[in-house]
Parts: structure tokens; C-alpha cells; sequence
């Protein structure tokens, strides 16, 4: 025998030894006085815990034996047949102390009675008394405040049914007034549509419609015109590459000056409310695009005149480069550009549905600059955003850098070419029947032209532009006390930008005769060779 099954059997002898003790203990209860009853009660609870901790010792050496064999399945049933034993032995004993108890209390009241006097009952009536007629005159109050409770709730409901039919018709005459202020917008805005434009209003039309117009068609004509003439030559292995895609990214500028401010004028001053819907919908895509148009066009040119200032050091760029040249130009546009499709968002107004005035274009919080109920890791951002990036980081890079780019590469090549002086030096020139030699001094004046064309077209194009910038970042009341020359001056300023986009064949073709020549070929092939000279 295993020393395990050995003290499974002395546990065994143990619980039978406690067993029996309990079961005679439990039965000598009764035959207890009450003295002797509550030690007796304890020994046998003292008894039932030792019990138990032989059936958990023999639990745990139970799980010493092996798995699966006879012993161990024998002592399992041992141990739970204890274990009921055991709550059969519990369940008598408070059984036993239920049955005492009842017999004890029934006892005492029996005594109580015989010992009470008749002056202890009586006095014990008056109290019972006593206590009743308070407790009658509590139930009293509290049947009268409930009653007060009850009217008061019946008034209050009264009122909240009259507060309801009073709301119900406010709200009734509201819906009525909200109709009547929807007709009367309508009738407003035919009205406004039905009087006389304004002198000013004229202006503008002229200004933005006719002349704005006209540029945009024609410099949509005579960029077409110059793709064309491109077309038609072996650009890409020459500087003439960067002319031709910035004619392509001019024709996208006019475009979106249509787009943008004719299309405004269309609704604003003649009630196109479909136009309004659209106009909304598609300008801030559309703005985005021209601005970024705009500042990819400018680093065009200047990477036209860093390639001729490489040319006249002796330096040619090969296509590779001028093909990173307008990568980068077309990345930087989009840097500065780009994000200002998440500086404009679109307003709507439920109030105003069906009216003008229902979406609108507003600038988001990022452009705010010290604005309240923002929170302020926002407005340090905010801050830092309009501050730097939009005035000194778009400003430097779209308006000062390209200008000191272009003044500094046009006079050094204009330098470099009217040192060097040598037969050898010659300019890249396709043409439709080869290539053509072009000599020095020709090319100076070439270079020479068209470094004060350009440099006095970006003036003019962008001075009045970056005025106006300052004028904002600055004194930005001045724009609102002076609004209708910020609009004239802003509107003004758009459209020089556009005009120099429709000059760019003119002044290719008054100021570089190789370009001269080769669009009188493309056009004009009637002409001798001698007139073309």
C-alpha cells in the first residue's frame, strides 16, 4: 500500500470518528438547558470546519494518485459522498438551531405574559395609542399634500397645453414669415437684376468681360498658334522646349480666368442661379490649378534663361536636364500652390435654399491669423501657416527669386556673349529645313531684347500683385475701408497677369528673329527666302 492510499484510509477512519461525534452531539441538543446549549452549538460547528479540512486534505491526496486507476476513482466517490454527508450533517444542525429557537422565543412570550402587570399593559396601550394617532395625523398631511400636489400638477398641465397651442402657432406663423421672406428675396434679387447697372458696375463688366475676355481669346489663339509652330520643329533637344509647354500652361491660365472671374460675373450681375450652383462647385478646384499654373510659368523662363546662360559659358544643357528643369519648375508651382485648395471651403446656408446667398466660398481656419474659439496648438499652426508659408514663403518664392533669377542669369549671359566674341560660339535654332547658325552679335541683341521684355513683363505682372500682398498682410483694414479700389485694383492685377500669357508670341516674334523667321515659314510660306531674311 502507497503511503497515499495510507492516509486516504487514516482521513477515511477520521471522518468516520468526527461523523459520529457530530451526529451525537447534534441529538443531545435537545436534552441541553439553555446554558449548556450554545457551547454544544459551537463544539459541533468547530467539529463540521474540522470535517472539512479532512475532506480537502484527502482531495489533495487524492490528486496524488494516478490518473485513471481504481483507487483514484474509488476515493473520488468517497470524497463527494463525504462531502454530502457533511452538508447533510450542517443542514441538521441549523435545522436543530432553527426548531430551539422557535421553542425558546415561544417560551419567553409565555413568560412575558404571566409576568406583565396590568399597569405595564396599560401603559404600553397608551403608547400604541400615542403612536397611532401620529401616525394618523401624518397620513393626514401627506393625503392633503398629495391632494395640493394633484391640483398644482392639473394646473401645470393646464399651462403646458396653452404654452403648446401657443408655440404650435408661432411656430405655424414662422414657417408662414419664412415663405414670405423666400418670396420676398426672389422679388429682391429681380428687382436688383432689373435696375441699371452702376458706373462702377459697368466698369467692371468692361474690365473683367470685354477687355479680360478679349485677352483670354486671343491668348488662347496665339499660344494655340504657337504650339503649332512647335510642333513643327525639333524642340527637344533645344531651349526652345521650356517655350513650348509654357504656351501650354498659358493656355491653362486663360482658361481659368474665364472660368473664375467671367463665370462670377455671369451670375452676379445677371442671375444665372445655375451658374451660382456651378460656379461654387468647381472654383476652388479651378483656382487652384490657375495659381498653380502661374507660379510653374514664371520658373519656365527662368529655367529658359539659366540653359542660355549655360550656352554662353560653353555649357550646353542636354535634354535630360531640361527635362528636370521643368520637373522642378512644375514642383515647385505645386508646393506653393497646391495648398491653397485647403485654404478655401464651401459654405452653405439652409436658411437661404433656392436664393442666392445659399453657398459661399470663405477662407478655412488655417488662414485665420489671432482667431477666437480656436484652440490654440490651432492658432499657433494658423499663425505660423498665413504668416510664413502663405505671405513670406509664397512671396519670396513666386515674386523676388524668379525676378533676381532672371535679372542675374539675362546679364550674365548678355555678359559672357558680348566677351567671348568668337566665331564658335553659336546658338541651338531648329528650323523646318536643319539647323541654322545664328552669329554673336545677333544673339547679343537677341539676348538683350529679350531680357528687358521679360524682366518688364514680370514687373508688370506682379508689382501691382505683390502691392496689394502687402497691403493685406500689413494694414488689412485699409482693404475694407477702401474696398471698391481693392476689388478695381485686384481685378486689374489678374488681368495683367493673364495679358502677359497672350503676349508671348508678339514678343517672341518682334524680339528673336529666329523665332521670326521660322513662324513666317509656318505661316506665311508664300514669302521669298530673301523676305523671310
Amino acid at each position: 500500500m502507497s503511503i497515499s492510499t495510507s492516509q486516504l484510509e487514516e482521513f477515511v477512519n477520521q471522518f468516520s470518528v468526527q461523523t459520529s461525534e457530530i451526529t451525537s452531539k447534534i441529538g443531545a441538543l435537545k436534552t441541553l438547558d439553555a446554558s449548556a446549549r450554545i457551547p454544544a452549538i459551537k463544539s459541533v460547528q468547530k467539529l463540521l470546519a474540522e470535517v472539512n479540512e479532512t475532506l480537502e486534505q484527502m482531495e489533495i491526496a487524492v490528486r496524488d494518485l494516478p490518473q485513471n486507476s481504481s483507487e483514484r476513482n474509488k476515493y473520488d466517490l468517497l470524497v463527494k459522498s463525504f462531502r454530502g454527508d457533511n452538508k447533510r450533517s450542517e443542514e441538521a444542525l441549523n435545522d436543530e438551531i432553527k426548531g430551539l429557537r422557535e421553542r425558546a422565543d415561544r417560551d419567553e412570550l409565555i413568560s412575558m405574559d404571566e409576568s406583565f402587570s396590568m399597569d405595564q399593559q396599560e401603559e404600553q396601550l397608551i403608547a400604541s395609542t400615542e403612536r397611532m394617532e401620529r401616525t394618523s395625523r401624518k397620513l393626514q398631511d401627506a393625503y392633503r399634500i398629495a391632494i395640493e400636489t394633484e391640483e398644482i400638477g392639473a394646473e401645470v398641465l393646464g399651462n403646458l397645453g396653452t404654452q403648446r397651442e401657443t408655440i404650435n402657432r408661432s411656430r405655424n406663423r414662422m414657417r408662414e414669415a419664412d415663405s414670405d421672406l423666400g418670396r420676398s428675396s426672389k422679388l429682391l434679387n429681380e428687382m436688383i437684376r432689373r435696375v441699371p447697372f452702376t458706373l462702377e458696375d459697368i466698369a467692371k463688366l468692361v474690365m473683367i468681360m470685354g477687355i479680360g475676355g478679349i485677352i483670354c481669346t486671343i491668348g488662347i489663339i496665339l499660344n494655340t498658334s504657337l504650339l503649332f509652330v512647335f510642333s513643327r520643329l525639333r524642340i527637344r533637344n533645344t531651349n526652345l522646349i521650356y517655350l513650348a509647354v509654357l504656351a501650354c500652361f498659358d493656355i491653362g491660365v486663360e482658361i481659368c480666368f474665364i472660368f473664375v472671374f467671367i463665370g462670377k460675373l455671369v451670375w452676379e450681375y445677371f442671375g444665372n442661379y445655375s451658374v451660382y450652383l456651378l460656379w461654387h462647385d468647381y472654383v476652388p478646384v479651378v483656382s487652384t490649378i490657375g495659381q498653380t499654373v502661374i507660379a510653374s510659368s514664371v520658373y519656365f523662363i527662368v529655367a529658359a534663361s539659366l540653359d542660355r546662360y549655360m550656352t554662353s559659358i560653353g555649357r550646353k544643357f542636354k535634354s535630360q536636364h531640361r527635362i528636370l528643369a521643368i520637373s522642378c519648375a512644375v514642383m515647385i508651382g505645386c508646393l506653393t500652390k497646391l495648398p491653397f485648395y485647403l485654404e478655401v471651403e464651401k459654405v452653405i446656408n439652409e436658411e437661404c435654399d433656392g436664393n442666392f446667398g445659399y453657398v459661399d466660398i470663405s477662407r478655412t481656419n488655417i488662414t485665420k491669423r489671432n482667431s477666437k474659439g480656436i484652440e490654440k496648438e490651432e492658432i499657433s499652426f494658423s499663425e505660423f501657416y498665413s504668416q510664413v508659408y502663405m505671405f513670406y514663403t509664397r512671396n519670396i518664392v513666386n515674386v523676388f527669386l524668379p525676378f533676381l533669377l532672371l535679372l542675374l542669369f539675362n546679364l550674365a549671359a548678355v555678359h559672357n556673349l558680348s566677351r567671348q566674341r568668337r566665331p564658335d560660339v553659336l546658338i541651338e535654332s531648329p528650323s523646318l529645313m536643319g539647323h541654322t547658325n545664328v552669329n554673336n552679335r545677333s544673339s547679343l541683341k537677341d539676348a538683350s531684347r529679350t531680357l528687358i521684355v521679360l524682366v518688364t513683363t514680370y514687373l508688370l505682372t506682379n508689382v501691382l500683385n505683390l502691392c496689394i500682398t502687402l497691403v493685406e498682410f500689413i494694414h488689412p483694414d485699409l482693404t475694407q475701408q477702401h474696398d471698391k479700389w481693392y476689388t478695381f485694383l485686384s481685378d486689374l492685377s489678374s488681368i495683367l497677369a493673364v495679358s502677359a500669357t497672350s503676349l508671348r508670341l508678339p514678343v517672341y516674334f518682334a524680339t528673336n528673329g529666329m523665332m521670326r523667321s521660322h513662324i513666317r515659314q509656318i505661316f506665311f510660306p508664300s514669302l521669298r527666302k530673301s523676305d523671310i531674311i
